[in-house]
């Protein structure tokens, strides 16, 4: 019973980590009207970092210009 509360918690913490970096490129893209270049300064990334988490959160970036 222990373990599969671990494995619950790492879950939550899993989802809440990724819907907190989502939050964050998204203010970062916002920011910088969609520019990836810049938006990958603002965090601290690579470019190539910021275009994966695009894709990963399937943000359209035509929402940010």
């Amino acid at each position: 019973m222990k373990h599969e509360k671990a494995e619950t918690s790492a879950v939550n913490l899993k989802a809440r980590v990724e819907a907190y970096e989502r939050v964050l490129v998204v203010e970062a893209l916002r920011r910088t009207k969609g520019n990836q270049s810049r938006a990958a300064e603002l965090l601290g990334t690579s470019q190539r970092i910021v275009n994966y988490k695009i894709r990963k959160y399937r943000l359209d970036l035509c929402l940010f210009r």
